[in-house]
């Protein structure tokens, strides 16, 4: 078996994998620009490189009652690189490359159900100064909830 070792925020040992993850508490419903999801974060040191993967559950009143999923964190990082899957209907899906935040810029049209979407937002951060690194959510309408407890983020510094 591989030993690892764990020294304040450093891992270092033949498994440098410790994932951390934050489960989101309570529905939260969306808004017409974006705006954060604020139990559905983590804590981003300022130099470390993180790999991140947010997974948020989306319901709507409709399934034309379009919506994304994106990020927001500490301003002017080192390197960002994330992309994020959305459903579009029900057998397509959408998927965004970035670097910067809050992309993509506006919410589809469509989704692939009211009674649920998974949405994925993955990627790598290096943050310039310490913050949190946080999911948000946008929509055509204030009828989208992000599920409590059925979204999440798992993270792991990576370097």
């Amino acid at each position: 078996m591989a030993t690892t070792t764990v020294s304040g925020d450093v891992q270092t040992g033949a498994t440098f994998q410790y994932t951390n993850r934050v489960v989101l508490p309570a529905d939260v419903a969306s808004t017409t620009s974006y705006a954060d999801i604020t139990d559905l974060q983590f804590y981003a040191k300022a130099g470390n490189v993180y790999r991140f993967r947010f997974v948020v559950m989306t319901t709507s009143a409709a399934a034309s009652d379009g919506h994304a999923v994106s990020i927001n964190g500490p301003a002017s990082p080192t390197f960002l690189a994330y992309r994020v899957q959305q459903p579009t209907s029900a057998t397509a899906t959408m998927l965004t490359n970035a670097a910067a935040y809050n992309l993509p810029a506006a919410q589809e049209s469509t989704t692939a159900s009211a009674s649920g979407n998974i949405h994925v937002v993955e990627g790598y951060i290096q943050p310039s100064t310490s913050g949190n690194v946080v999911a948000r959510l946008i929509a055509d309408n204030t009828s989208v909830v992000a599920k409590g407890f059925l979204s999440s983020v798992e993270y792991v510094r990576v370097g």
